[in-house]
């Protein structure tokens, strides 16, 4: 399903599983839009090779997360395609709004 911001998980992967020897959690998920991505690859198809994107969440210490992940913009600006472009910092920003929308300050 969608969620406010439009992304949707597509899969799931426990590092800290897969990786036994890990001292800490890792989950990484394939998060987005099929909407979004089909319209950045109307413009450019090698805009599949980073949508949907990433994002990993590590559990630092039991009591906070990390959440690493690259700006598709970042990734799709080296095609050169202005339309692919504009598309994916729209997405950087719903990415942003996302994962500020789920950080623990904000539900404080």
């Amino acid at each position: 399903m969608e969620g406010e911001q439009n992304p949707m998980i597509f899969w799931r992967l426990n590092h800290g599983g897969l990786f036994s020897l890990m001292a800490s959690l890792a989950m990484r998920y394939t998060i987005g839009n099929p909407r979004i991505a089909l319209q950045m690859t109307r413009h450019d198809v090698r805009a599949a090779l980073y949508v949907p994107f990433k994002i990993l969440v590590i559990e630092n210490d039991g009591d906070s997360v990390r959440v690493e992940y690259d700006l598709p913009a970042s990734q799709l600006s080296r095609f050169g395609n202005a339309d692919v472009l504009l598309i994916a910092t729209q997405l950087d920003h719903k990415i942003t709004r996302l994962l500020d929308a789920t950080s623990p300050a904000a539900t404080l």
